[in-house]
């Protein structure tokens, strides 16, 4: 008996989604991927033998080709918030997208979506918000992190860089040894506004030797026009307003 003839049964109990199953007891791992689509009566099998002893979790059709998940529009999740954090300022509150564990998976399903075949190392969200993304994702595609913070929370030696906000003045900093000279970048972040946060990012992971390999978020505001300040970047948003 083949290992097809045993998953593919269990692929019609899916109808839609996919199952990752996988064996380790001898020798490396191998996963099997086993989905159904009862819409085009087929199953989808595939198995890969790993290195290591864990296999990346899929989430539904869309990782193999087969179409897209169930359409959201995350837009339904972002809550406007006026005269935050100071007057003058309407924030694109993300609490709601984040509360609601459909939107919030689904969210990160298109990440992974979008990042599973893009060449790069390592991931460095950008404090707060961007650890809330970028750590999944992170956990899906099997990266590592390297955080960019805010002055004094990282405990060792440090590199910092001064920006200017949308109201106001920053600094951010990065472990000096997080990056490693040469390694590709992914920067990633909740938001896009004027493009200080994420330009000071940038400058931080170039301060290392890395090398960024894109810039992510969630939500652009295109109004304000941040793309001009990392126009030497390639720049991904989910959403734009």
């Amino acid at each position: 008996m083949t290992n097809s003839d045993v998953f593919f049964p269990l692929g019609r109990h899916l109808d839609g989604e996919c199952a990752v199953i996988y064996t380790s007891r001898h020798g490396p791992t191998t996963c099997y991927t086993v989905c159904y689509l009862s819409s085009l009566g087929m199953n989808f099998f595939q198995s890969r033998t790993e290195s290591t002893d864990r296999c990346p979790r899929v989430y539904r059709a869309p990782d193999f080709g087969f179409g897209s998940a169930t359409p959201m529009d995350i837009k339904d999740f972002i809550r406007d918030v006026p005269d935050f954090p100071v007057p003058g300022i309407l924030f694109k509150d993300i609490t709601p997208l984040l509360g609601d564990a459909e939107a919030f998976d689904y969210t990160i399903a298109q990440l992974v979506e979008r990042y599973k075949d893009t060449e790069f190392d390592i991931i460095v969200p950008v404090e707060s918000r961007g650890f809330l993304f970028g750590a999944p994702l992170a956990r899906e595609l099997g990266k590592g992190i390297v955080p960019v913070r805010k002055p004094g929370k990282l405990p060792a030696a440090t590199l910092s860089t001064d920006y200017v906000l949308e109201y106001g003045t920053n600094t951010m900093e990065i472990h000096e040894d997080g990056v490693e000279k040469g390694q590709k970048v992914l920067i990633l972040d909740d938001l896009l506004a004027t493009g200080g946060t994420l330009g000071a990012s940038a400058k931080l992971v170039e301060m290392t030797g890395g090398i960024v390999a894109e810039i992510g978020v969630i939500i652009e505001l295109s109004f304000l026009e941040g793309r001009k300040n990392l126009s030497n970047y390639n720049v991904f948003s989910m959403i734009q307003y």
